[in-house]
C-alpha cells in the first residue's frame, strides 16, 4: 500500500514539472530572430516632391511655416531605383528644416531644390548617387550644415545667395566636392573635403568666404577660382592637391593665414589673363611644393607680406608680369631663389624680407623688368640694411690702424 501511495505522487509530481518544461523550450524557440519580419522592419521611405508652400504644409510633421516655428521634414531613409530625385523642393518661401535623412543609391540627384527660399539642411547623408548629392539652383537665404556627400559628383550651387555652409564632409567624388556658379554672398567654414577633382570651384562669383577648411587629395586644384571677385579665402589647410590655391582673372580677393604644402606643382598661384588688380595676399605658408610657393602673374596693387615659402623645388616667390605691387617682409628660404622678377614685373617694391639660404640666390630681376625697389633684404652674411654701413666702419677703422702705426714709426726714428 505505502509502494502504492509513492507512486501515486512520483506520478503527480512528474505531471506538474513537465508542462513547465515544455514551455521553457517553447520560449528558447519564440526567441530567434525571425528573418522575414525583421527585413519588414528595415525604413524605406518613397521620393518626395513637393511643389510649392501647400504642399510644404501637407509633407511637413511640425511647424507653421513662420522663422519661429518653421515646417519640420525630418528622419526619412530613401533608396529607390528610379530616375527621380530622392527629395525634390520647388517654389516655396516659408520657414523650413529638412534633417536627419539618409539618401542613396539613386539614378538622380539626391537633394534638389529649385526656386526655395528660407530654410535649414542638416544632418543629411547622401552616397552612391549618379548625379550630384546636392543641387540647388535659385536658392535663397538658407544653411546648410552637418552632412555627408560621397560617392556621387559632389555639391553644386547655381545661382545661389546668403548661404552658410558649415561643418561638412565631402569625399570621394566623381567631380568637384563644390561647384560655386553665379552666387554671392556665401560662405564655406569648417568642412573637410577630400579626394575630389577640384576641392572647391568657384566661377563667375561674388563675395565667397571660405575659411577653416581642410582640402586634400584632390587630383586638381585645392581652391580653384575664376572671374569672381571680393573673396575671402582664409585659415584652409590645403596640402597633397595639385595646386593648393589657383586664382585667375579676379580682383580684390584677400588670402591669408592659408597653409598650402606638398602640392604637385605650386603652393598658391594667383594669375591674370590681363591682370588681377588689388589683391592682399598676407600671413599664408607655401613649403615643400613640386614648383614655386607663390607664383604670381600680371598682379597689379598687390600687397604681398609677411608669407612664408621655404623648401620648394624651384622659386620661393615668383613675380612674372606683376606691377605696383608690395612684397615685404617674407621668408623665402632653402629654394633655387628666394624672389625671381621677370616678364616686365616693374615698379615693384621688395624690400625687408629674409631670403636666405636659397641655393642659386637670394633674389634675380630680368632684364627687361623696371623701376624696382629692391633692398634691405637679408640674403645672408648681415642686417639687412646695415652690410654697407658695417663695411664703411670697417674701411675707417682700418684706415685710422694704418695712420695711427705709420705715425708711430715715425716717432720710434726720429
Amino acid at each position: 500500500m505505502k509502494k502504492i501511495a509513492k507512486l501515486l505522487v512520483l506520478t503527480l509530481i512528474i505531471s506538474m514539472c513537465f508542462p513547465a518544461l515544455v514551455n521553457i523550450n517553447q520560449s528558447q524557440y519564440n526567441v530567434l530572430p525571425n528573418k522575414a519580419e525583421s527585413a519588414l522592419n528595415i525604413k524605406s521611405d518613397p521620393a518626395i516632391f513637393i511643389d510649392g508652400n501647400k504642399q510644404l504644409n501637407n509633407t511637413a510633421t511640425a511647424g507653421n511655416g513662420t522663422m519661429e516655428f518653421p515646417w519640420i521634414l525630418e528622419n526619412y531613409t530613401i533608396c529607390i531605383s528610379s530616375g527621380t530625385p530622392g527629395i525634390r523642393i520647388e517654389n516655396t518661401n516659408e520657414y523650413f528644416i529638412l534633417r536627419n535623412c539618409r539618401i542613396y543609391d539613386l539614378a538622380s540627384d539626391g537633394i534638389q531644390f529649385t526656386n526655395v527660399t528660407n530654410f535649414n539642411l542638416r544632418n543629411c547623408t547622401i552616397y552612391n548617387t549618379t548625379n550630384y548629392g546636392i543641387n540647388f539652383e535659385d536658392v535663397r537665404n538658407f544653411n546648410l550644415e552637418q552632412c555627408s556627400v560621397s560617392d556621387c559628383y559632389g555639391i553644386k550651387f547655381d545661382d545661389v545667395s546668403n548661404c552658410n555652409f558649415q561643418n561638412c564632409t565631402i569625399y570621394n567624388t566623381l567631380s568637384d566636392g563644390i561647384y560655386l556658379f553665379y552666387v554671392t554672398n556665401v560662405a564655406i567654414n569648417d568642412t573637410v573635403i577630400n579626394s575630389c577633382n577640384f576641392g572647391i570651384r568657384v566661377s563667375d562669383s561674388n563675395k565667397v568666404n571660405i575659411t577653416h577648411c581642410n582640402i586634400y587629395n584632390s587630383t586638381a586644384d585645392g581652391i580653384y577660382i575664376t572671374d569672381s571677385h571680393d573673396n575671402v579665402i582664409a585659415n584652409n589647410s590645403l596640402c597633397e592637391n595639385q595646386n593648393g590655391i589657383f586664382i585667375e582673372d579676379s580682383d580684390r580677393n584677400h588670402l591669408s593665414y592659408n597653409i598650402a604644402n606638398n602640392n604637385d606643382y605650386e603652393g598658391i598661384w594667383y594669375t591674370g589673363t590681363t591682370g588681377s588688380y588689388n589683391t592682399t595676399i598676407t600671413h599664408n605658408t607655401a613649403n615643400q611644393n613640386g614648383q614655386d610657393g607663390f607664383n604670381l602673374i600680371k598682379l597689379h596693387n598687390a600687397t604681398i607680406t609677411y608669407n612664408t615659402a621655404n623648401n620648394n623645388v624651384q622659386l620661393g616667390i615668383s613675380l612674372c608680369g606683376t606691377y605696383n605691387s608690395t612684397v615685404s617682409y617674407n621668408t623665402a628660404q632653402n629654394n633655387k631663389w628666394g624672389i625671381w622678377l621677370s616678364s616686365s614685373s616693374s615698379f615693384n617694391i621688395i624690400t625687408w624680407n629674409d631670403l636666405q639660404s636659397n641655393s642659386q640666390g637670394c633674389w634675380k630681376e630680368a632684364t627687361d623688368c623696371i623701376g624696382n625697389t629692391i633692398e634691405n633684404n637679408d640674403c645672408g652674411g648681415g642686417i639687412p640694411g646695415y652690410s654697407l654701413l658695417f663695411l664703411l666702419i670697417g674701411l675707417i677703422s682700418v684706415v685710422s690702424l694704418t695712420i695711427a702705426r705709420k705715425q708711430r714709426t715715425k716717432q720710434i726714428f726720429s
